[in-house]
């Protein structure tokens, strides 16, 4: 999916998922809505590419924007693209090894 939505050949190196059942009712039609498995909060995908270009951080702040897979109107789908937090523990890392 990563490329199909941005074009970034990468390769995933790691994968810490949990599977959750995604659901729901629907108040207009009063129906349940058709159940299907996800991918559970905080799940984490590593990936490994090659140099990326300034396209390619521009379409992953789109992709982080706009999300990933289906029923993003509803929510689903929210991701975040290294996160500042693995930036800020990279950084301090290197200052403890200098």
């Amino acid at each position: 999916m990563l490329r199909d939505e941005t074009g970034i050949e990468a390769e995933l190196i790691r994968a810490y998922t949990t599977p959750t059942t995604v659901g729901g009712f629907n108040v207009s039609w009063q129906q349940p809505k058709p159940t299907s498995v996800g991918i559970g909060v905080g799940s984490l995908f590593v990936f490994a590419a090659p140099a990326l270009r300034e396209a390619d951080y521009a379409a992953l702040a789109q992709l982080q924007l706009r999300g990933i897979g289906e029923r993003r109107q509803e929510g689903y789908g929210q991701i975040r693209v290294c996160a500042e937090f693995h930036l800020l523990a990279s950084s301090t890392a290197e200052e403890t090894h200098q």
